[in-house]
């Protein structure tokens, strides 16, 4: 029984010492350094921007006769003492490569002070109207108005946001509401999709045959949308002439047509 006793006991402080060591590991350090950097870029020989932000939003905003690409990045990174903190700012960075016509971007943190250091980029970008953009954040919104091209935003957790004339789209959120406003005329095909999260589209002028499905929530559409057909958790109708496959899912939400 004595032996019994001291394995268990030895077991629940081996348990209690990894706990720990996992917390402390997990934990972010208190003190906080933040800073803003803008850059530019010609476009010239660009047609598409891809912007990777492991943590925090991403908002793009076309601008028509855009001759350049406008870059704000919000930076910010933890530390045991402010001075630390402000050390590790120093050592962040913005990563810019151009591969063929597209402007990659993505935020950088040295290996060496990963883990507590909890550093965090935000990018908004300022692109010329036509140009398509792929962007990708683990951990925060993702916002699309008024560019053009191709989109395809996906985010882990965060909404999504997004106004545009684009053709094609591709919208994903883990965990997080997507709100879809399509401008222009003409066709548009792709796919909103929300793990746990609302849909909202308003398909304005544009032609697609929308398919939209839910596992838990409610789909309601707009007396615009014609050749409805409705069953438990799914809709089938058309806005416009149709013609190109728009899919809307979400698990856990509800989706509206308006």
């Amino acid at each position: 029984m004595l032996m019994h006793k001291l394995i268990r006991t030895s077991s629940l402080a081996l348990c209690a010492l990894a706990s720990s060591v996992f917390l402390a590991a997990c934990s972010v350090a208190p003190y906080e350094a933040k800073a803003e950097r803008r850059l530019t870029e010609s476009a010239a020989g660009l047609t598409a921007v891809a912007c990777d932000s492991h943590n925090g939003s991403i908002e793009v905003i076309g601008k028509p006769d855009a001759t350049e690409i406008g870059i704000l990045v919000r930076m910010s990174v933890h530390g045991r003492s402010q001075e630390e903190a402000d050390a590790r700012l120093a050592m962040l960075d913005v990563d810019r490569k151009r591969d063929g016509k597209v402007l990659r971007l993505t935020g950088s943190t040295p290996r060496e002070i990963q883990g507590d250091a909890a550093s965090a980029f935000s990018f908004v970008l300022e692109v010329p109207a036509q140009f398509a953009a792929e962007l990708l954040s683990h951990n925060g919104r993702v916002k699309v108005s008024g560019a053009n091209g191709e989109i395809t935003a996906v985010t882990h957790n965060g909404g999504i946001d997004c106004e545009t004339a684009a053709p094609a789209l591709r919208l994903e959120t883990h965990n997080g509401s997507i709100r879809l406003t399509l401008a222009g005329s003409g066709p548009v095909r792709g796919s909103a999709t929300s793990h746990n999260g609302s849909i909202d589209l308003v398909a304005g002028t544009r032609s697609a045959d929308i398919t939209a499905e839910t596992k838990n929530g409610s789909i309601q559409a707009a007396s615009v949308y014609s050749e409805s057909v409705a069953k438990k958790g799914r809709l089938a109708c058309r806005a416009g002439a149709g013609g190109a496959p728009l899919q809307l899912e979400t698990h856990n939400g509800s989706i509206t047509l308006r």
